[in-house]
C-alpha cells in the first residue's frame, strides 16, 4: 500500500489512474488537491478517504465506471474509503466533452 507520507505525489498517481479508466472522460475541477505551487483537479486525499470527481461519457453504466475506478485505485487507498462523484455526463456530440489542448484543439480520446 502507498500512503501520503510515502509519496508526496500521490494525488498525481491517483489522478492518472482515475483518468485512464474506461468511461472517464476527464477529472472534474469541482474539487482539487492543493500542492506546493500547483493543484491536482478531481482528487482530494483525506485521512480516512480519497475523493475522486469525474466527468463520464454517456452510455457506460455508472456502476461499471465506479467498479473500474475502485479496481484501478484500490492499491493507493491505504485503508481509506473511496468516494466517487460523477459531476457531469457528456454526450457523444458534445463539443466540450474533452478538454482543449495547448493548440486549442480537442483532446478527445477514443474509448
Amino acid at each position: 500500500m502507498v500512503s501520503v507520507e510515502d509519496s508526496p505525489a500521490l494525488a498525481d498517481v491517483i489522478a492518472s489512474a482515475a483518468g485512464s479508466c474506461p468511461g472517464v472522460v476527464r477529472l472534474s475541477g469541482a474539487v482539487r488537491s492543493y500542492l506546493p505551487g500547483r493543484t491536482v483537479p478531481g482528487v482530494v486525499i483525506g485521512p480516512d478517504h480519497v475523493q475522486v470527481n469525474v466527468v463520464t461519457g454517456y452510455g457506460t453504466p455508472l456502476m461499471e465506471i465506479v467498479a473500474g475506478l475502485t479496481a484501478a485505485l484500490v492499491s493507493f487507498l491505504d485503508g481509506r474509503a473511496l468516494w466517487v462523484s460523477v459531476d457531469d455526463i457528456t454526450l457523444p456530440d458534445d463539443p466540450i466533452a474533452a478538454p482543449a489542448t495547448a493548440s486549442g484543439t480537442s483532446g478527445a480520446r477514443a474509448r
